[in-house]
């Protein structure tokens, strides 16, 4: 048999008996490698491969038994050789019964993200495929100069039906009005016609404005061929202009001539021919609009390469500390005082008119006068109002005088400035500030700001109830009369700038807060009162009343004339009246302001200032009082000083508000 282990004991008989196990849980005596007979001895349970050292404990006679002492573990035998693979066994049939599905495992890191591809090669610039705006225009009568001096517009009475985006002013027949920004050229004929049959040199000169503005670098000087031979002299002026322009300008041709005798014709068509010859306008003036000025197309864009891997950001260091602010500087000086031309229209000089702070937006008006010859002329003077300035600094730097003029003969009247400090009546000079003789403004034939600039040092006014006046004088060249304008007011607002100093200087450092004192005792609580509330909205009044004026020791002037409230609650209540109205005074001064309810007066007056002359004053007004009427005449009047007056215009602005109070 094979042996599973083999053990050797020593019996006490002396003899040496092997103890031999096999695969089949039986142990086996054994004596000099024979097999003794009646010692065999089957275990119930397996020895495992290291083996069980047995004990013999005893041997009674010819039948002897083992006893083992499983405590007892014995040193672990060499392992056998592996015995060879039996064969496979048969496959069983497949489930039919689907297992569980595994859980996920984990997703593995991004890869690096590779690098960015190459831009893509940008798509070629597409041709300007917008169609431009444009115009064509002509004039089919006959045009004259009615004199050497003068400056005649060039006008059109004919257009092509397809022109689009520019177009003649119906209003005014010289004007070629754009719609559209943009760089157009513009271009011209002009069929000149001279019937002088004399040797003189007769010249047609020919220029470009825009908005009413001589266009600079634009004139053009023509001879013009005398009459001989019976046939009169004739020739075709032409040019363009490359020009820029902005929505809603304007331009138009102007002409002038040495010599009456030419003028701008339309030669009639020759027909019947032969050759038919069609109509010849007197002047053609076309528009285009310049294109490729815009983009065409834009190409497709090629595609994004990948992006790249960004690295690791840096950390950011910590802030260092804040620095000290510095001190505040000094205020600057913003602009200086701005005065505005303000007075009536008259052809009396010199006039004597006011400078406002604010200018008046009322009706147009002007100073004109006819001279010849002459220099020097004292137009007007233009004084600010009794205490109107604020600082009696004056830096220094440019005074300006934008001057609204215009007049008859082009650059034959020119104007200079001065500007004086007076005392608070006006009448005496105190110190000059400007004076401007020597440097003239020439004025133009149309309304238009004329600039004159003086450089003035600094100053300093003798105080703040001091007066500026300033003076507009006029040179006039010889020959016949010739008419100045100066304009004021609307949109024609003359002006001085000044470097007197307009804003306020830097605010003082503040004081150190005293100590608090200390707190006083809390007194009682008082009794509740019944709460107050606004119970209802009851009336407004907005109304304009016809003109009213005091008089002298007037009586009291009717701001709100009794008009009936109804609708009251008709218990006991607080009324709250709330009152806004314009109020007119001839003079600076204090009024006072009555507030009447049922004609009594309610309450102590309430005074009201007047911060300028002659100027509408908005008064604000609100009173309460009790009352248990349904309906009431409230009456708020106006008390002027002895000898002014108070009044309204038809359009001063006036409402009421009256609220009730639970009491």
């Amino acid at each position: 048999m094979a042996s599973y282990f083999k053990t050797t004991i020593s019996t006490p008989r002396g003899e040496n008996i092997e103890l031999v196990g096999d695969n089949n849980n039986s142990i086996t005596l054994q004596a000099n490698n024979s097999t003794v007979s009646n010692y065999d001895l089957v275990f119930p349970s397996q020895l495992g491969p290291s083996g069980q050292i047995l004990n013999l404990s005893s041997v009674v006679g010819n039948v002897g038994y083992l006893e083992f002492d499983s405590s007892l573990t014995g040193p672990t035998g060499q392992t056998g050789s592996t015995g060879s693979t039996g064969p496979t066994g048969l496959t069983g049939a497949a489930s039919v019964t689907t297992g569980p599905t595994g859980w996920t495992g984990f997703t593995g890191p991004t890869g690096v993200m590779g690098d960015t591809g190459s831009t893509g090669i940008m798509g070629p610039t597409g041709a300007g495929g917008a169609i431009g705006y444009w115009g064509s225009f002509y004039d089919t009568t006959i045009q004259t100069a009615a004199s050497t001096t003068g400056i005649f517009p060039i006008t059109l009475n004919s257009s092509d039906p397809d022109s689009t985006g520019v177009s003649v002013d119906g209003g005014n027949t010289s004007h070629v009005v754009f719609a559209n920004s943009g760089v157009y050229n513009i271009q011209y004929s002009i069929q000149f016609i001279n019937t002088d049959t004399g040797n003189s040199l007769d010249l047609a000169n020919v220029w470009l404005r825009k908005n009413g503005n001589d266009v600079p670098d634009t004139n053009s000087q023509y001879a013009i061929p005398n009459s001989a031979g019976g046939n009169d002299g004739a020739l075709i002026a032409a040019i363009n202009y490359v020009l820029k322009i902005n929505a809603g300008d304007y331009i138009q041709l102007v002409w002038n001539t040495n010599i009456t005798d030419i003028s701008i014709k339309t030669l009639s068509a020759i027909s019947p021919g032969p050759p038919l010859i069609p109509e010849s306008p007197g002047i053609i003036i076309t528009a285009t609009q310049v294109m490729y000025t815009q983009l065409g197309p834009t190409g497709y864009t090629g595609w994004t390469g990948y992006t790249g891997y960004t690295g690791i950001t840096g950390y950011t260091g910590s802030m260092g500390p804040t620095g000290y602010t510095g001190p505040q500087g000094i205020n600057g000086v913003t602009s200086g005082l701005v005065l505005f031309l303000d007075g009536v229209t008259t052809t009396t000089i010199p006039a004597a008119d006011t400078l406002l702070l604010i200018p008046n937006s009322g009706s147009a008006t002007n100073i004109s006068h006819s001279a010849n010859g002459v220099n020097d002329v004292l137009i007007g003077t233009f004084t600010t109002p009794q205490n109107s300035l604020t600082s009696t600094v004056v830096v220094p730097g440019l005074w300006t005088s934008y001057l609204y003029a215009s007049a008859t003969t082009l650059n034959a009247i020119s104007y200079y400035f001065t500007v004086d400090e007076v005392d608070s009546a006006g009448t005496s000079v105190l110190q000059n500030i400007i004076n401007g003789i020597g440097n003239t403004t020439a004025i133009g034939t149309s309304i238009d700001i004329y600039i004159s600039q003086i450089y003035g040092t600094a100053k300093t006014l003798a105080s703040l109830s001091s007066r500026l006046r300033l003076s507009i004088y006029a040179n006039y060249t010889g020959g016949p009369n010739k008419t100045l304008a100066i304009y004021m007011r609307n949109g024609n607002a003359s002006n001085l700038v000044t470097t007197l100093v307009a804003n306020l200087g830097p605010t003082g450092n503040t004081g150190p807060t005293g100590p608090t004192g200390a707190t006083g005792m809390t007194g009682p609580t008082g009794s509740s009162a019944a709460t107050s509330g606004l119970l209802k909205y009851i009336y407004q009044v907005a109304e304009t009343f016809p003109s009213a004026t005091g008089a002298s020791n007037p009586a009291l002037l009717d701001v709100f004339d009794n008009p009936n409230v109804s609708g009251f609650s008709s218990s006991t209540t607080t009324r709250i009246v709330r009152s806004n109205f314009n109020i007119y005074s001839d003079d600076i001064t204090t009024n006072t302001m009555g507030v009447y309810v049922n004609n009594v007066l309610q309450g102590s007056s309430v005074n009201v200032k007047f911060d300028q002359a002659n100027i509408y004053q908005n008064v604000s007004c609100i009173f309460k009082y009790t009352s248990n009427n349904t309906s009431e005449n409230i009456t708020i009047k106006c008390l002027p000083p002895a000898g002014k007056s108070l009044s309204y215009n038809t359009t001063s602005f006036r409402s009421m508000e009256i609220s009730e109070v639970q009491t």
